[in-house]
């Protein structure tokens, strides 16, 4: 029997968990990480995700806890350079079958109030046919780790906002005025005295 394909490291089976739980340990690959990150500036590394999952048979819920570990090329926010961004993040869902939760939603809806998302309902995903499909959670907890900015080095320059050179490594000869232009009309005024 060869190596299991990618796809299916990420598949667990509510048989093959035993009672003292399973490890995995998931290589995730230059591609599959390159297709996680489509649609945001980050460029793939390397990455393996190290997980525990824990089955508590009589609500066929399943948790899954572990680290996520790699690396990602990620441009600068100030000045566009990219540099290496790593990545250590806590993997932390709580799988249920579906059906479960599809009740609890319906006793939800059934209230009069409205359906509001707690920091645990972020944490749930759903399973059918005792089947758990990690990869789309493994995901998502990747994408969250993201950082919205990213910075080179702590003391980035950035950019020349007239000239476009970058700061980091020359300086450039633009003059500058560094009064906001909604205040350059009280520039002239003298104080009273």
């Amino acid at each position: 029997m060869g190596p299991r394909r990618q796809e299916e490291q990420m598949v667990v089976h509510l048989n093959d968990i035993p009672d003292r739980g399973l490890s995995l340990d998931l290589p995730l690959g230059v591609a599959w990480l390159r297709d996680a990150l489509a649609g945001t500036p980050a460029e793939a590394g390397p990455a393996e995700a190290h997980v525990e999952l824990t089955l508590t048979r009589s609500f066929g819920n399943v948790t899954v806890r572990g680290t996520l570990l790699g690396e990602v090329t990620y441009p600068c926010t100030r000045c566009g350079a990219s540099s290496a961004l790593a990545l250590n993040e806590g993997v932390r869902v709580t799988f249920v079958p579906h059906k479960n939760f599809a009740d609890r939603d319906r006793t939800h809806a059934s209230n009069d109030e409205g359906l509001e998302l707690t920091d645990e309902d972020l944490e749930l995903a759903t399973y059918l046919d005792q089947t758990l499909d990690l990869e789309p959670a493994v995901r998502d907890q990747l994408v969250l780790a993201l950082p919205m900015t990213h910075l080179c080095r702590a003391d980035c320059q950035g950019l020349c906002g007239q000239c476009g050179a970058d700061l980091n490594l020359e300086t450039c000869t633009c003059v500058r005025d560094d009064i906001d232009p909604r205040w350059r009309a009280l520039k002239g005024l003298k104080p009273n005295a």
